[in-house]
């Protein structure tokens, strides 16, 4: 592939970038980009992976990893990489969660652990809550009842993830009690009856962190493959993260590039940084670039976004809107309501006369709600009702996944193209897309002209077998044989050789089953 020379490389899908995105996309140390909402973080992130590619200063052999912290995220990252970059450059990005990485590795370098620290190979994924914490927390005092300094000890201990995420375990330097602590907290985990062990994300980071610190073979394979790293949200990087973070990457020559913004900060109860950028910076050398355009808000919400972010500091510069004015009128209200019930009823009738007023489709329409999203699904969904809409709780648990981390899956993408198509209305979209998924499954090469044509017309001959078989009665039976005769044809083989987070542990059959049951 003939690639482009650096001076000479154009956006892609964009008509240009600001002064300081084009500083910080040709900057190839460590960089930390601050940017607000609006201000085009992920497109900034998307155009300097196609930089880095289509000028080979990524050489065809290395790959970019780019990490974020929720699955739509990554796979929005990714999407927007393979619209601007042909796919032999695109597979060179690599787009994951931070737990998706560090789960990767413990799966694959499982038994370099000691064995005091590592789970049961088929071991479940576990969400402790709050309270679980707590009651931890007491169970070890009520443990180490005499001990001195224990009372002193667990009143610190209000945040778990901030302490397990700044010590290392069998860190030769820690206290005592820290030491017990945390082969308490590890051991409640570890080891079951039943064999079965039951780990947390933030237990995944520890074990994940201590391979990498340990095994000088395993750290130099993951230098030598990602001398590129993208970090979005940085603001909202844990304790653990980033000290798994610096374990992977400091004192290294990989260039890290981190993206965010430290008012958008909303994960602090979760145990995130409060210095993560200046931790950042001082560690890795970062030099830092503000962007201040923003491309997404109107110029009545920038406003209202400064108001906000002054009061948060003082020194924030200003940022300019791209788009002209949009709304007319108030373009934020606050309404106070005595109760939930007239909330949610308000709110019902305000969204329905909104959409019909403006020919709006419910799509355009998102709640966002300050506690869980269950406990306003309900009154919200009755009162909607009465307008003739629905409501889709996307933080909705399936299985072991949430209805969010699903839909942005790349076997629930495949799937749904499929099922889209097999609707039988034309889309030509859809066909598209869901070409260049299969041949990416089959492992074709777009160079190998017969072998595209062969799985062009397999992809005819299935369209039309699936076609016959949704137009049977919505049935149980039916829908289960739909399901089957999808999954049979994506064939989970293939799946797991062309998406290597499915090739270990048991997040394809997490996915699986959520998929049936959302089905």
């Amino acid at each position: 592939m003939k690639f482009i020379q650096p001076e000479l490389w154009q956006p892609k899908g964009i008509f240009d970038l600001e002064p300081n995105a084009w500083l910080a996309l040709r900057q190839l140390s460590s960089t930390s980009v601050i940017a607000g909402p609006g201000a085009g973080k992920t497109e900034f992130l998307a155009q300097k992976a196609a930089y880095l590619l289509e000028t080979g200063l990524c050489p065809p052999n290395k790959k970019i990893l780019a990490i974020s912290f929720k699955t739509d995220a990554a796979k929005n990252l990714a999407d927007r990489v393979k619209e601007r970059c042909p796919d032999k450059l695109s597979n060179q990005f690599i787009s994951m969660t931070f737990d998706a990485f560090t789960k990767n590795l413990v799966d694959r370098f499982r038994m370099a652990l000691p064995e005091k620290y590592r789970p049961s190979k088929g071991y479940e994924i576990y969400f402790p809550s709050t309270r679980q914490d707590r009651q931890l927390i007491y169970s070890f005092r009520s443990n180490f009842y005499n001990a001195v300094g224990i009372y002193n000890f667990t009143q610190r201990l209000q945040s778990i993830e901030h302490f397990i995420g700044s010590v290392r375990l069998g860190d030769p330097n820690l206290q005592w009690l820290e030491e017990e602590f945390l082969a308490f907290w590890l051991g409640q985990q570890i080891n079951h009856a039943d064999g079965i062990s039951r780990v947390s994300f933030l237990l995944l980071n520890r074990l994940a962190e201590y391979i990498i610190r340990t095994n000088c073979y395993v750290r130099r394979a993951i230098l030598a493959t990602y001398p590129f790293v993208f970090i979005d949200e940085f603001q909202d990087t844990t304790h653990s993260q980033y000290d798994f973070l610096y374990s992977s990457f400091g004192e290294s020559r990989v260039s890290i590039t981190s993206v965010g913004d430290y008012k958008q900060r909303i994960m602090g109860w979760a145990g995130a940084r409060g210095d993560a950028f200046h931790q950042f910076e001082s560690d890795f050398l970062a030099t830092r670039y503000p962007l201040l355009l923003n491309h997404r808000s109107s110029p009545e919400l920038v406003r209202i976004q400064h108001v906000i972010a002054h009061a948060i500091d003082h020194e924030v510069r200003d940022v300019q809107a791209i788009k002209n004015r949009q709304i007319t009128g108030d373009s934020a209200l606050i309404y106070i309501s005595h109760t939930l019930d007239c909330e949610t009823c308000y709110l019902a009738k305000q969204i329905a006369s909104d959409m019909y007023s403006r020919s709006l489709k419910p799509r355009d329409y998102c709640v966002l709600v300050r506690q869980k999203p269950e406990d306003y699904e309900q009154p919200l969904s009755f009162y909607l009702a009465h307008h003739g809409l629905s409501l889709r709780n996307e933080s909705e648990k399936i299985g072991k996944t949430s209805l969010q981390d699903l839909l942005s899956e790349e076997l629930t993408c495949l799937f749904s193209g499929l099922i889209k198509l097999g609707l039988g209305k034309p889309n030509a979209k859809v066909w598209s897309e869901l070409s260049v998924s299969v041949q990416q499954l089959r492992n074709i090469s777009p160079e190998d002209d017969k072998a595209m044509r062969r799985v062009e017309n397999k992809l005819k001959n299935f369209m039309a077998e699936l076609r016959s078989c949704m137009k049977k009665p919505y049935i149980y039976k039916n829908i289960h044989l739909v399901f089957e005769l999808i999954i049979d044809f994506i064939n989970l083989n293939d799946l797991r050789k062309a998406y290597p987070k499915y090739a270990t542990g048991d997040l394809l059959d997490i996915n699986l089953f959520a998929l049936k049951e959302f089905l």
